[in-house]
């Protein structure tokens, strides 16, 4: 029994040896030449892929054996994705010194966003550290930022679509519209309705909506045309 005690005590004292710590800090964002940046402005052929700057203000360098992981949000939809980071990737990132972190590929591409009405909103990088290294300060592993762009619009074969009253405080005529899909989002690019086919003169009811700007999108074919609604109270 002893001895088990003794081998037991051994084990925990190594594993306090061999713990590394870092202590990662997100210190903002970058463009694609490495400069810090505080908001993210596309055109409408850009996906959404933010680069992270990190810092590791530990004192050892992260085990090659673990990883870190980037928690992404976004401040309307909450959880949206993931990166992970093999420790072999920022093994060599020692305490003092920085990285800037690249997703492989966009959070939302070009094409979605489109779908979506999608033209502002905040994204939000929160990073964890998985091993036997350890982060004893999660204070600093969150950081946001702003991002806009204008979307992509073909409205050649709907550009007669005309929306009335507008401002509205409870319902809007949509006239030019039939046959075409109508969408309705909120200016962080949420989808509220959806009318698959509408009529000539389709009514689009807006009592229940807050007061503020929202997004209406009509598609019909490959062509799309989208307008702002001003809802009052």
């Amino acid at each position: 029994m002893k001895k088990i005690y003794i081998l037991l005590m051994l084990a925990v004292a190594f594993s306090a040896v061999s713990a590394q710590t870092v202590d990662y800090e997100i210190l903002g964002f970058a463009d694609s030449d490495g400069n810090q940046i505080y908001s993210i402005d596309m055109d409408a052929t850009q996906g959404l892929q933010p680069r992270v700057i990190l810092k590791n203000n530990g004192t050892d360098a992260i085990s090659a054996m673990d990883s870190v992981v980037f928690e992404i949000t976004h401040e309307q939809w909450g959880y949206v994705a993931s990166l992970l980071v093999l420790g072999t990737q920022l093994h060599s990132v020692s305490a003092g010194e920085q990285a800037i972190v690249d997703l492989p590929h966009p959070i939302w591409t070009a094409a979605v966003m489109d779908q979506y009405s999608i033209t502002e909103g905040t994204i939000c990088y929160e990073v964890r550290v998985f091993g036997v290294s350890v982060d004893p300060n999660p204070n600093n592993n969150k950081a946001c930022i702003p991002f806009s762009r204008p979307l992509d619009i073909d409205g050649a074969a709907i550009s007669s679509v005309s929306l009335f009253p507008n401002p509205a405080s409870t319902a809007v005529t949509l006239s030019g519209v039939a046959g075409s899909q109508v969408q309705l989002f909120d200016m962080s690019g949420r989808r509220l309705s959806v009318i698959q086919s509408a009529t000539e003169n389709q009514l689009l009811d807006v009592s229940s909506l807050a007061k503020g700007l929202y997004i209406v999108r009509i598609s019909n074919g490959g062509s799309s045309v989208v307008q702002k609604l001003n809802v009052i109270r």
